[in-house]
């Protein structure tokens, strides 16, 4: 016969007053984090961003260097407020294109275009520009530009699209001197009037540039007649530099929702919106990331490019320093420096006492005191 003893003072459960205390200190925890737990989320904020954005762009780095093309990012300025970045795209530099083959040339002159973008001011926004045409006769005949539109029974065949060039790419007549300027458009129909081809196979496309191209240059005719068209360029010596273009298949990526890249604190700060829009040329002379705009939207394109030697390729300033900080909290900020000729990439802080006596830019400068 078995005997069971049981001990004085054991028990098999909790009472309904431990439970009660123990599911108190329960709510009582969660009530602490839902108090305080978004709070620390948003503190890290900032330093998490600038964590995923050194990430992306010495991703863009590592592209450049293993394929030996340039690769980098661009930053999309917000349409709502072109002063911020929220979103950032992978890109790469496609090589120049110059159309080769028999009796391929181009012919530039000045014709009055339509632009609100470079004539605001102007009636009907109407101004003078200098117009790209590209031929092509494989009958290896004589191009001689006239002023009579092409007869019906000679229509010339268009280039709908000239190897990939874009709006935005840069036309580049080579010799001494070069010369540059940016695509504003591709036009078709094309810019009448336009010069007649010569019998044979033939075809055609034209660009209007940003600027008149020296040399086409519009003179007044003493007659009181409308402007006459100056001298026409003929050449051989071309080519298009294409601009960055999106890598095919990449998403857009998104900075934290409470976080932005501040444009005009950015160094160097890239020109304003504004004044881009207004004088596309001397933005490409000043412009510290690249000497395009957004046909579509205007807006400067941002874009830090790596070469295949991992250097910043589109900037020559020493540093391009991001400025990264808190939608609600401008205080609340970090840098990005990338050092264009070796192409280190750091966070650093910003040195925040008074900016009339100190450079707040002045720990990324020396390299001292990172951000994370």
């Amino acid at each position: 016969m078995t005997i069971r003893t049981v001990r004085r003072g054991s028990r098999s459960g909790f009472t309904l007053l431990e439970l009660i205390v123990v599911i108190g200190i329960i709510v009582i925890l969660a009530t602490l984090a839902v108090l305080f737990l978004p709070n620390l989320d948003r503190n890290k904020g900032v330093p998490n961003a600038v964590t995923q954005l050194h990430g992306w762009v010495n991703l863009g780095k590592q592209q450049a260097i293993r394929d030996g093309v340039a690769h980098g990012v661009r930053l999309i300025p917000d349409p709502n407020n072109p002063q911020i970045v929220t979103s950032i795209q992978y890109i790469e530099q496609p090589e120049p294109v110059a159309p080769r083959g028999p009796g391929i040339q181009v012919y530039i002159r000045t014709e009055q275009c339509v632009d609100p973008v470079l004539f605001p001011s102007n009636a009907g926004n109407v101004g003078w520009l200098s117009v790209v045409t590209l031929f092509q006769d494989q009958s290896g005949g004589t191009y001689q530009p006239s002023y009579v539109n092409p007869p019906p029974d000679q229509p010339p065949t268009p280039w709908i699209d000239w190897d990939g060039v874009q709006p935005g790419d840069c036309f580049q007549l080579t010799g001494s001197p070069s010369v540059f300027a940016g695509i504003r458009r591709l036009t078709f129909p094309p810019v009448a009037p336009l010069p007649p081809p010569p019998t044979g196979p033939h075809k055609f496309a034209q660009l209007v540039l940003d600027r008149v191209i020296d040399g086409t240059e519009v003179y007044p005719n003493p007659s009181g007649a409308p402007p006459f068209i100056g001298n026409v360029i003929s050449a051989t010596n071309f080519r298009v530099i294409r601009q960055p273009r999106p890598l095919v298949g990449e998403p857009v990526l998104e900075l934290h929702k409470d976080v932005v890249i501040d444009l005009a604190r950015c160094h160097p700060c890239p020109p304003s919106p504004s004044f881009a829009q207004a004088f596309p040329t001397q933005f490409q002379a000043t412009a510290a990331w690249t000497p395009y705009l957004d046909p579509a939207t205007n807006l400067p394109y941002l874009d830090v490019l790596f070469n295949g030697h991992g250097a910043v390729a589109n900037a020559p300033f020493g540093q391009v320093m991001l400025w990264v900080q808190h939608r609600e909290r401008p205080n609340d900020n970090l840098l990005l420096s990338i050092f264009t000729r070796t192409g280190k990439i750091g966070p650093y802080t910003v040195v925040d006492i008074d900016p009339t006596q100190f450079d707040p830019y002045g720990a990324a400068r020396t390299g001292q005191s990172p951000g994370l």
